[in-house]
């Protein structure tokens, strides 16, 4: 459990020790036996020391430049600091509101679950229980406090605009300060706006605050160019983000010289395969006789005469119609026949000439397609032998 006392100067310690020792012994019927301090002058003077001695509480001071032996005093200040500067730099709180982040730190230490007391916090160590007196709320957000003076008329404005500041130990409510009116309220009957802050925008963290209140909507559009469309006010607020484009100039270069020369042997060498079709023969209808009997007339077979392409081999039985009809949906590599020529090159490659060796790499790759520079380098690997064990 943390006590934390606000001083305005160190002389101001014995004071807050004796209403801290009162304390301890009115609520919980303890008392204090040890005290461990540093060596500052605001622990180590007469006065201090005359008080610790009537009560019969033993002083102990750690050694100069020996920050480790308070350590527990230590690591306790810089929890409550990380987390005050976290509430502030949150929210963007001014740091003259230093003191109010630091004691609604600890509020909030005291009400966390701890993993060194097995999960349960100060607070229901001490008390038994764990309550919060108030919902906790989002430190530094804007809010509005209902005014309940006698002097706010049925026309004047019901709520002041205020920024919350943390909670009231004395009272069940929301402490809330009021920079127009100079002043800090304490009330129940607060409307929070848990999203927007009250100095700028918030810091990183936006994500994490869209979700924690209701804010209202309001419609925009215009009757010219379209229909109304509901947005919400406080996201179209928030989201204050201008997109566009940068135009960026973009280089066309002109193709090289090798690229040509690869293109158009691509062009020249792409070949389009297809089906091959065969008119169906042409038989004229018989001819009846002056008798009622049929005379056969010869057979005329007209068949169209198609260009015989060096990768194609015909077949020697004639596909009907039927056949042709079946096979359609069938993969060129079925309908067509085996190549005669199947892993031979070539005589336009130049390599049907002096093979020695079947399994030649040269039997199957072109050296066309290179430019005249990796011919050279090809042909210069050409000359270097292979050696063999």
């Amino acid at each position: 459990m943390t006590w934390l006392y606000l001083m305005k100067h160190k002389s101001e310690v014995l004071n807050c020790f004796k209403d801290f020792c009162a304390c301890i012994r009115n609520q919980f019927n303890a008392h204090v036996h040890i005290i461990r301090t540093d060596n500052g002058s605001e622990y180590v003077n007469n006065e201090f020391r005359s008080y610790l001695s009537t009560e019969g509480i033993l002083h102990q001071t750690s050694c100069p430049d020996t920050p480790a032996q308070n350590g527990v005093a230590e690591r306790k200040n810089r929890h409550l600091l990380e987390a005050a500067r976290s509430l502030m730099y949150t929210m963007n709180v001014p740091k003259f509101f230093w003191s109010e982040a630091v004691m609604t730190a600890t509020h909030l230490i005291n009400r966390i679950p701890s993993r060194v007391l097995g999960m349960k916090t100060p607070c229901e160590m001490i008390f038994g229980k764990n309550e919060l007196i108030v919902p906790p709320k989002v430190f530094g957000c804007t809010c509005f406090v209902r005014d309940h003076r006698p002097s706010v008329g049925k026309l004047d404005p019901q709520a002041v605009k205020c920024i919350f500041i943390g909670y009231s130990s004395g009272q069940k409510g929301y402490k809330c300060w009021s920079p127009s009116k100079h002043r800090t309220f304490v009330s129940m009957d607060v409307t929070f706006r848990e999203s927007i802050p009250f100095y700028g925008e918030k810091t990183d963290l936006s994500g994490l605050f869209l979700d924690l209140d209701s804010s209202d909507t309001c419609e925009v559009g215009d009757e010219e160019n379209g229909p109304l469309v509901t947005v919400d006010a406080e996201e179209s607020r928030r989201n204050k983000v201008i997109t566009g484009l940068i135009p960026y100039p973009v280089v066309v270069s002109e193709p090289t010289n090798v690229e040509r020369e690869r293109t158009s042997h691509t062009e020249r060498n792409l070949q389009v395969y297809t089906r091959r079709r065969r008119n169906p023969s042409i038989q004229p209808p018989p001819v009846s006789a002056e008798d009622g009997t049929q005379v056969e007339q010869p057979q005329l077979v007209q068949q169209e005469q198609l260009p015989i392409d060096d990768n194609e081999v015909d077949n020697p039985s004639a596909p009907s119609g039927e056949d042709i009809n079946s096979s359609i949906d069938l993969p060129i590599a079925k309908r067509k026949g085996m190549r005669s020529t199947a892993g031979k090159p070539p005589e336009r490659y130049g390599f049907e000439d002096g093979i020695e060796d079947k399994n030649d790499i040269a039997n199957y790759v072109s050296y066309e397609s290179l430019s005249s520079t990796c011919k050279a380098f090809v042909a210069s690997l050409q000359s270097v032998a292979i050696p063999r064990d």
